[in-house]
């Protein structure tokens, strides 16, 4: 009688503890798939005026992505010649493009004609909800396909500028876009999973099954995708900045991962800049090693 009310005991305990991980996966899911299902605006605290800058002008280009969703990108023009080349941006999560107008402004001074868009599921862009990060990277894959058939970016070389999941975009487009020359990767992280332990440690991290299989069910061969990989299957010259400060992307899963990896190799370039949080990485000191980065590589 004890020893068949052991083995009653251990079958419960087994199926207790199959039960809370599927609970737990499922959680994961939910959770990832809850975050990215609805759709964001720019705070209005943090939308630029294009008035703001004088001798900045736009043009409006809608464009489908892959799934057929119309988003919409602008092709922003300086007041200075030549021109250098095709800059395209990308922004991070929680903002549309219009936060980043000031970065927008500070390169097509410098001759840079800018590509910037609303992702799907942000502000002038259609969708109803972000995706996540395999969306990020699909939407600046389509981007980057609208912006170099125009006629005014006809031979021009292209370089890319990523913020946050805007950078975790361009490090993971880069295999689909050889003709890329440099891309500034500006607080961006390797993966989904690195990016969870960082901020959540390893309790978080029993959440990441069931969120990226969610993301696999979602987003098939484009799901689970890491920068690393990226950088891999490319040629591209790579700025890599983070701010020491940064809470919302900790530097772990970002630049001490991708120095870790590839600081030998002299295609990148590392910047940290001290004390700075995630949304005071543009600095003087970078837009400047952006220019820079830009301008060597497309001589």
């Amino acid at each position: 009688m004890n020893r068949r009310r052991k083995v009653r005991r251990i079958q419960a305990a087994v199926l207790a503890l199959v039960l809370l991980l599927l609970g737990t996966q499922a959680l994961g899911a939910a959770a990832y798939a809850g975050l990215f299902a609805r759709r964001m605006e720019t705070p209005a605290a943090y939308r630029e005026e294009l008035s703001r800058y004088p001798g900045l002008t736009r043009r409006e280009v809608p464009f489908s992505n892959a799934d057929g969703t119309v988003l919409t990108g602008w092709l922003y023009t300086g007041t200075q010649t030549p021109v250098r080349g095709l800059l395209v941006a990308a922004h991070g999560m929680g903002f549309g493009h219009l936060a980043y107008l000031r970065v927008i402004d500070s390169f097509a001074r410098q001759g840079w004609l800018v590509f910037a868009y609303d992702g799907t599921g942000y502000d002038a862009s259609g969708g109803g909800g972000t995706g996540g990060p395999p969306q990020a990277m699909l939407d600046l894959d389509a981007a980057l396909t609208a912006a170099e058939a125009l006629p005014e970016t006809e031979g021009l070389p292209v370089c890319l500028f990523g913020h946050s999941m805007g950078a975790y975009a361009v490090c993971t487009v880069l295999p689909r876009h050889p003709e890329v020359r440099a891309a500034a990767i500006l607080a961006g992280f390797d993966s989904v999973s690195a990016l969870v332990r960082a901020r959540l440690g390893l309790p978080g991290m029993v959440l990441v099954p069931g969120a990226l299989l969610w993301e696999r069910l979602r987003f098939g061969e484009d799901a689970g995708r890491t920068a690393l990989e990226g950088f891999a299957a490319s040629e591209a010259q790579l700025l890599i900045v983070h701010g020491t400060a940064d809470d919302e992307v900790p530097i772990s899963c970002g630049l001490d991962r991708f120095e870790a990896a590839c600081g030998g190799d002299p295609r990148f370039t590392f910047l940290r800049v001290e004390g700075a949080d995630h949304g005071s990485l543009f600095t003087p000191e970078v837009r400047e090693a952006c220019l820079e980065l830009f301008a060597e590589a497309c001589e």
